[in-house]
């Protein structure tokens, strides 16, 4: 999400270039306070510039979902606590296109991971989309966890089980660990790194 001046593209390109470090998915732009309609014409004003969404766009290869205009009718429906969806305005329609093109762009759902199976309690597998399996022990990815209580523990338990196994969007997993621990995030490519073939 933009606005069209340069100032708010530097931030947004920062926010971009981070989730892309992370392997966090862009799925694409939209574009807000894109131009102001002047009622009863079809005259668009651009008070804050014009195409900044569309150069991001083609910057990330990513698409441009939409524009959203400025529009009272949004400021209204929000002030009364009233739907713009059961309003005609050109905010509405725009807000309902974005959320078509964003639809059909989802990745596969649960991402590159097929299934999670635990088969003791100390270790557990992922079958991956491709038809890869890796098995992984709890406590080796203890041991890598990056939040900072476990970075100032020198030494980690060795037999570490799992409260639980949670899906982050579909990037990663986060676990929560016996010892504690409930913070790491671990991305899809660093699984597939450590993980060994069986």
């Amino acid at each position: 999400m933009t606005t069209p001046q340069e100032v708010a593209l530097l931030d947004v390109r920062k926010a971009a270039q981070l989730f892309r470090q992370l392997h966090i998915p862009i799925l694409g732009i939209v574009e807000n306070m894109s131009y102001l309609s002047i009622p009863g014409s079809e005259e668009k004003v651009y008070p804050f510039g014009k195409g900044g969404g569309q150069r991001l766009s083609k910057e990330f290869g990513v698409p441009l979902f939409g524009e959203v205009p400025l529009d009272a009718e949004l400021c209204r429906c929000g002030d009364e606590g009233k739907s713009l969806f059961e309003s005609d305005s050109v905010c509405a329609a725009s807000f309902l296109e974005i959320v078509k093109k964003l639809i059909h762009s989802f990745p596969t759902p649960g991402g590159e991971i097929k299934e999670i199976i635990q088969n003791t309690p100390y270790t557990f597998t992922i079958e991956w989309r491709d038809g890869n399996i890796f098995h992984y022990r709890f406590s080796d990815l203890q041991r890598r966890c990056p939040c900072a209580r476990c970075e100032s523990k020198k030494e980690r338990e060795q037999a570490v089980e799992v409260v639980s196994i949670t899906r982050v969007g579909t990037y990663g997993l986060k676990f929560a660990f016996t010892s504690g621990c409930s913070k790491g995030i671990y991305p899809c490519h660093l699984l597939r790194q450590w993980g060994e073939a069986l």
